[in-house]
């Protein structure tokens, strides 16, 4: 008798998980940074888009809850790691898989790069520290987290994503506050 096929093995078993739900909203947000965001892809968003940034903002937000759906399904269905390589490898072909996996490879970079740069430009401009020490000092910490595993990375996810949170509704008050509580269309 043949051995049953990966697609009838992965039906018979539901994935096993080593995060919560609580975990998985933080790294989410973690890796979506928002004060970072605000300050870097935010001000791009309100010079291109002008009046019609927040409403380009939500859209995006919106754009991305979808992705997370339809990553969360697939989640479902494939029980092999591998993420967007593994949906593209055994839900269309394996060269598409192979593919989707390098140019997520490419992705993934080039966004945290752009988080990167994107902080270190703030903190030198803000606090006028060298680029070079902040950039190295923002790697090297970042590369701590991701040989420690997933575990130690949640941990530090659900307080910077906190810390973020009342930073910026602190920042919310305060910038209301600065207007007597006065709300005003310019």
């Amino acid at each position: 008798m043949s051995k049953p096929s990966i697609n009838e093995q992965q039906k018979t078993r539901e994935p096993e998980r080593h995060l919560s739900f609580l975990d998985i909203v933080f790294l989410s947000m973690g890796g979506q940074s928002p004060f970072l965001s605000i300050l870097t892809y935010g001000l791009a968003a309100f010079l291109y888009a002008g009046l019609f940034g927040p409403i380009a903002i939500i859209l995006g937000t919106l754009l991305v809850l979808i992705n997370g759906l339809v990553v969360y399904e697939l989640s479902k269905r494939f029980t092999k790691e591998g993420g967007y390589y593994t949906y593209a490898f055994y839900s269309l072909t394996k060269r598409l898989g192979f593919e989707t996996g390098w140019l997520y490879v490419f992705y993934s970079l080039t966004y945290g790069v752009a988080y990167i740069l994107g902080a270190t430009y703030v903190i030198y401009h803000v606090l006028g520290i060298s680029p070079w020490i902040v950039g190295l000092g923002i790697v090297g910490i970042t590369s701590i987290f991701a040989i420690l595993g997933i575990r130690v990375s949640t941990k530090y996810a659900i307080v910077a994503a906190s810390l973020e949170i009342a930073v910026m509704t602190t920042l919310a008050f305060l910038f209301i506050q600065s207007t007597h509580f006065y709300f005003y269309n310019p």
